[in-house]
């Protein structure tokens, strides 16, 4: 486990002292064997359990158009800001994710439209790596569409949340519909994790 301390004081386990910053507040100490210290990087790390009465904040400042909700996750504040612009034809897609996350979660929404036969029809999304060879998270919709309606007429919505990790500032989609080409779906960036 690690857990930085940049701006930690003081760390304990029941009433041990686990680490504290020195008089001068320039390096971090360890009072236990099992704890290590990095100092050039404020990092603690420790090979037996650590155990937390407080909680832990953040002062660090989150990327525009979100706010720091938790120490390591942030909303969004503006959500027509965040919304992804989408090709609906199926394929592979890359989008810059917000400045220090490291994956974000998308809200997907779904709009499955009929093709004029009776068949299912689907929308489906994963989260990727850059080259769309490993699948991290998947989504899928399914609606049938029970008789032959007119193409392009709506015969369901749906929405739900893709978890996706971010690789060097991209987070990567690939998406895919039922052969009728009609559906098409929208995300827009509900939060990040840094």
């Amino acid at each position: 486990m690690t857990i930085s301390l940049t701006t930690l004081a003081s760390l304990t386990a029941g009433n041990q002292p686990v680490a504290y910053i020195d008089s001068n507040f320039t390096s971090i100490v360890s009072a236990l064997a099992n704890v290590g210290i990095d100092n050039s990087a404020n990092n603690l790390t420790t090979t037996g359990t650590l155990s937390i009465g407080g909680t832990f904040s953040s002062s660090k400042a989150a990327a525009t158009n979100y706010t720091r909700v938790a120490p390591n996750f942030c909303l969004t504040s503006n959500r027509t800001s965040t919304t992804l612009t989408v090709n609906v034809t199926s394929g592979n897609y890359s989008f810059a994710a917000p400045a220090g996350a490291k994956a974000v979660i998308l809200n997907i929404i779904a709009s499955l439209k009929s093709a004029n036969s009776v068949a299912m029809r689907s929308i489906d999304c994963q989260s990727t790596n850059a080259a769309y060879t490993t699948v991290y998270d998947e989504v899928q919709f399914n609606m049938m569409e029970f008789n032959a309606t007119s193409s392009g007429t709506l015969i369901g919505v749906s929405r739900t949340h893709l978890y996706c990790p971010v690789i060097s500032g991209t987070f990567y989609i690939s998406y895919s519909r039922d052969a009728g080409a009609q559906s098409v779906w929208g995300a827009h960036i509900v939060g990040y994790f840094d």
